[in-house]
């Protein structure tokens, strides 16, 4: 009987040994998990930017102008709405005027109007398209400065970007500074500088 209650004793231990193996197992292989969601979820972020990054260009190439020339003026008024109404110009072209003749939009995927009128992104929020200086565009305070000449650019901006993924994105292909090259970002708020504007 004796021997019993021994052999039992040493299972139990062997058991709590496998165990807190294979806990160790798995917290290491979650980890590892979860680094590999932010980094793929990092890379569809920057393809989505690149993205909206070439339709602007091609856009101002094909239309021979800057986007926000085709903005009608009463969109234009407003200046806190322009970086919502470039983004909506490539989805919908009612805000347009003049409209351009090679329209064939909308040109953005992955993208919803929602009842504002405002380009929603399904992974990453309201996107708006600065037309700033590239020294300008610190994510603290994005103010579209009605830039003209070569030193002006689209920044692609979402609003709802987790910042772990905007961090990965910005050491991975940029300065690792959250307010200055062509990754910018603050809290939940994502840049990236696209192309220049015409």
């Amino acid at each position: 009987m004796n021997l019993f209650k021994q052999r039992g004793a040493l299972f139990g231990l062997d058991a709590r040994i496998a165990l807190a193996i294979v806990g160790s197992l798995s917290v290491v292989s979650g980890v590892s998990l979860l680094q590999s969601s932010v980094s793929s979820r990092a890379a569809v972020l920057e393809q989505q930017s690149e993205n909206i990054s070439t339709i602007l260009s091609n856009a101002q190439e094909s239309w021979g102008n800057s986007i926000l020339f085709f903005i009608e003026a009463t969109a234009k008024d407003q200046a806190a709405e322009i970086p919502i109404n470039i983004a909506r110009a490539l989805m919908d072209d009612s805000i347009l005027d003049p409209r351009p003749n090679n329209w064939v939009g909308p040109y953005i995927s992955k993208v919803k109007l929602n009842a504002s009128d405002e380009v929603e992104s399904v992974n990453f929020g309201i996107l708006r398209i600065h037309r700033m200086a590239s020294g300008n565009g610190a994510a603290a305070n994005p103010i579209d400065d009605g830039c003209t000449g070569r030193n002006c650019y689209y920044w692609i901006h979402f609003d709802n970007t987790p910042e772990s993924l905007s961090k990965r994105l910005d050491e991975t292909i940029d300065d690792s500074n959250p307010l200055t090259g062509a990754v910018r970002y603050l809290n939940t708020n994502f840049y990236y500088r696209g192309p220049r504007s015409l």
